[in-house]
């Protein structure tokens, strides 16, 4: 019975043993990722149902290339969200632009807004004749 309880006893006792912080050990430095060097913003394209397709997403980019902002990728899509069926409504389409992290708070004084507080919002190809 001796024997039947000390090998109950030791694993119990090793797994208790390993949860155990020993100070001698020196704590692991776990680096903070690296902060992005672009991040994504959006502007709606002002396009309304039954009428006007809104800006383009060339238009929209050239908005950012004048006011300083580099842009390196661009994209279309729609903001997610539900929206009442009716003319004259806006079709939720949005231009994405990929840009300097640096250059964000530019991108915001002419209306962008960053991709992460859309988190409903669905990327596309953008579908433009020349």
């Amino acid at each position: 019975m001796k024997k039947t309880t000390a090998w109950i006893c030791l694993p119990a006792a090793l797994l208790v043993a390993s949860c155990s912080n020993d100070s001698r050990l020196p704590d692991a430095q776990v680096e903070p990722p690296p902060a992005p060097r672009t991040i994504q913003v959006y502007k709606p394209t002002g396009a309304v149902q039954c009428g006007d397709s809104g800006s383009t997403a060339a238009t929209l980019a050239l908005q950012l290339v004048e006011s300083g902002v580099s842009v390196s990728d661009a994209s279309c899509g729609h903001d997610g969200m539900m929206r009442i069926a009716q003319c004259g409504a806006p079709d939720g389409s949005i231009a994405v632009f990929a840009i300097s992290q640096r250059d964000l708070p530019e991108a915001q004084r002419i209306g962008f807004k960053p991709l992460a507080e859309l988190p409903s919002a669905q990327l596309t190809p953008c579908n433009e004749s020349p």
